[in-house]
């Protein structure tokens, strides 16, 4: 797992700017000029459709398209820039176990004679531990390409799923990316996408990774970063 090296990454592109456009639409029948100013006035009332926003007074959300690209066995990781520096070996080895979900790597012949689904849910705990206190969001997913839209919003969920953004940067990255660049620092990572937002708690709701809803959390009593998508 550790000695295979990516290929090149589509990078994001984004989809909606900020345009903002007046809308005016006038019909004054003849009067004398006071008449007509002031029929004017109350006609011209433009309703701004500004791109990014639902409805004149909502919050704003900015949309960005990515591309999800993996070999046989991988993951898409959400996090911030920061918490990088905190995965150890430890959660690398974790990691890696992880990813492989149907025991087909040659991880599974350090386990011998072992159920290989007990042998993921024990030797993960730590990584499991570390996604759920916000840190980091796994969506273990293997589709050799799939096309992605995330989304961000100042709205307001209840989602199992959050991050938690402490620099203002996140993250997208493979999993397998990940591995290789933290085990050997030397390599650049290539990164999926990157994005400076506001720094703060999200909920995540996910449709696939083919749409990922981040909005500001509100407080939900069940956790779950981890996320098997086969």
């Amino acid at each position: 797992m550790l000695g295979r090296r990516r290929g090149n990454i589509k990078h994001a592109c984004m989809l909606n700017g900020f345009r903002k456009k007046a809308c005016f639409s006038i019909s004054v029948a003849k009067a004398k000029p006071k008449q007509r100013f002031r029929k004017l006035v109350r006609q011209c009332q433009p309703a701004f459709v500004v791109s990014g926003f639902d409805g004149i007074f909502s919050k704003m959300e900015t949309k960005m398209n990515f591309c999800y690209e993996c070999d046989s066995m991988d993951a898409l990781i959400l996090i911030d820039e920061q918490y990088l520096d905190k995965i150890d070996d430890e959660l690398l080895r974790e990691l890696d176990i992880f990813i492989d979900y149907y025991g087909k790597s040659e991880l599974a012949y350090d386990f011998p004679n072992e159920n290989w689904n007990d042998v993921r849910k024990r030797e993960t705990k730590e990584l499991v531990e570390f996604c759920n206190s916000g840190k980091m969001v796994i969506f273990l997913y293997y589709e050799n390409e799939k096309n992605g839209e995330i989304t961000i919003s100042d709205s307001q969920k209840s989602s199992r799923t959050f991050i938690n953004i402490e620099s203002g940067k996140l993250i997208l990255v493979n999993a397998s990316e990940l591995l290789q660049c933290l085990s050997y620092p030397d390599l650049k990572m290539e990164r999926i996408l990157e994005l400076d937002i506001e720094k703060g708690v999200y909920s995540i709701e996910y449709e696939e990774i083919k749409s990922l809803k981040l909005a500001r959390r509100l407080e939900c009593n069940e956790v779950n970063n981890a996320i098997e998508l086969l």
